[in-house]
């Protein structure tokens, strides 16, 4: 599975983690420098905008929460090729992430570790939360 999404963010020992490479999992805060990564998903058959990962299970499945119920109203979800971002075409149950590739092309998620994304054609992206896509990072959406 590779390494997952790192749960927490500690700011003396994960000095890469906190330069801004690698997503947050879980609640999502309002203090300044905490990103979320954004889920879009379809809860069985309501449409959430604006979600975080509780969890990860696997390489691209995840227990998502809407950030307006933070802690309540978990649904398994897996990640799906969204192509063109409309999420009220997800099916039950499954989500997407938008991200920018290095070439400023954007693409839903694969699949999301601490340090890389995959597109749907398998290629793996560094990617930086904190700055626009660039020839070294790709961004992965947050809130």
């Amino acid at each position: 599975m590779g390494r997952p999404i790192k749960l927490t963010e500690s700011s003396t020992v994960d000095i890469a983690y906190a330069s801004g490479i690698g997503g947050t999992i879980g609640e999502p805060s309002s203090s300044t420098g905490v990103y979320t990564i954004d889920f879009q998903y379809n809860a069985n058959g309501t449409t959430v905008s604006h979600g975080y990962a509780y969890k990860q299970v696997g390489k691209n499945r995840f227990w998502v929460g809407d950030s307006s119920s933070i802690g309540t109203k978990l649904t398994l979800v897996t990640l799906v090729n969204n192509a063109d971002g409309n999420i009220a075409n997800l099916a039950a149950n499954t989500a997407t992430v938008t991200c920018i590739n290095t070439s400023n092309v954007e693409f839903r998620a694969k699949r999301i570790t601490s340090h890389h994304v995959w597109d749907w054609n398998d290629v793996r992206y560094a990617y930086d939360i904190r700055q626009v896509a660039n020839s070294t990072y790709a961004n992965v959406a947050t809130y």
